[in-house]
């Protein structure tokens, strides 16, 4: 993906096309390279997936479950009488910024 494309076309829609809100970006790399337009525009941006957390913007609405409310809970679970008493387990996920941080604040 081209992530400098999509802070250009944000500041197109927001700026020349005179947008009031943007629903979009998939990954986390896509949010973080729009947000500094959206927020220098006072934009409004619906991230409708997922995210890592340690991020906060009045200009972004996070739809989408972070790992305090995903994550964790299951991981609690499963070291609970309830869920096997699991000791220990392996954490995977594909190298991005949402599994990376998940399996950092899991740690």
């Amino acid at each position: 993906s081209n992530w400098p494309l999509f802070a250009e076309k944000t500041k197109q829609l927001l700026g020349q096309d005179k947008v009031a809100v943007i629903f979009g970006c998939w990954t986390s790399v896509s949010r973080k390279s729009v947000l500094p337009v959206v927020e220098e525009m006072n934009g409004l941006l619906f991230y409708p997936v997922q995210y890592e957390g340690e991020e906060l913007s009045k200009n972004v609405f996070y739809t989408g479950a972070a790992p305090n409310q995903q994550a964790i809970p299951a991981v609690d679970y499963l070291m609970s009488k309830d869920g096997g008493s699991a000791k220990r387990w392996v954490l995977l996920g594909t190298d991005y910024v949402y599994p990376r941080t998940t399996n950092k604040i899991l740690r």
